[in-house]
């Protein structure tokens, strides 16, 4: 509703939990379709600007801040993108607008802990698995209590080499 400044529906009089509803969005079955850009409702804001001609008066180098002469399109302390004129031909000699700001210390960002101070908890041996040797002990082993299929046959089907009974024929 307020995206589009619709203005809803009655509050009484048959409308029932649809008083901010959107109401149609399109016609029967000739189209059948919804028609592109229908103001339907969605995500409001939030979208990049551009401000032209804008004036950097100053810059702070210390206080990382750059001090700008209007408008300025966004929320408080939301971040600004400040790039060069596109209409006009920058000036030769012209300072660029912002600092670079150095590192206020020296030291390396993560401390590197001193070699050779390894917990305890974190030494342990690592498992190499069977040796050949060991490993052709363990394939031979198998194959020795290994049946053959015909053996397998077998156990499964004892009355397999039976001959079939005359008992349920008739004639």
């Amino acid at each position: 509703m307020k995206r589009w400044g619709f203005g809803g529906m009655r509050a009484t009089h048959g409308v029932s939990i649809s008083h901010r509803a959107h109401g149609s969005t399109g016609q029967r079955q000739d189209p059948g379709r919804v028609f592109k850009n229908k103001k339907m409702a969605g995500h409001m804001g939030d979208r990049q600007r551009t401000q032209q001609n804008l004036e950097i008066v100053r810059t702070d180098e210390t206080r990382g801040l750059i001090f700008v002469k209007g408008s300025v399109p966004g929320a408080k302390n939301a971040w600004l993108v400040v790039q060069d004129a596109v209409k006009l031909a920058a000036p030769e000699g012209l300072p660029f607008p912002g600092a670079i700001l150095e590192k206020k210390s020296t030291l390396p960002e993560h401390e590197q802990a001193p070699a050779g101070m390894v917990e305890a908890a974190a030494e342990h041996e690592v498992d190499t698995g069977p040796t050949a040797e060991e490993a052709a002990a363990l394939l031979a082993e198998q194959h020795a209590g290994a049946a053959t299929d015909a053996e397998i046959d077998a156990e499964q089907d004892p009355e397999a080499d039976k001959p079939e009974s005359d008992e349920g024929k008739e004639g």
